[in-house]
């Protein structure tokens, strides 16, 4: 990574931020208060290649039935 004393711009490998978006309808997500496009942190990059490695996306659903 380079060190203790490299800069962050410096560093060879860099996390990547993508733009969220709805599955469903194909837009492009906003944060809920200031209507700006949402980012997630979907994997690394390093000299231009970018590498996924956040593949799965959770999300909480409520259920009706007890399970036991």
């Amino acid at each position: 990574m380079g060190g203790v004393f490299c800069k962050r711009a410096d560093q060879p490998v860099k996390p990547l931020y993508l733009e969220k978006v709805d599955k469903e309808s194909g837009e492009i997500k906003q944060s809920y208060f200031d209507k700006e496009i949402a980012f997630a942190l979907k994997g690394v990059q390093y000299t231009g290649s970018q590498l996924v490695t956040r593949i799965h996306e959770w999300r909480i659903e409520h259920s009706t039935e007890r399970v036991a």
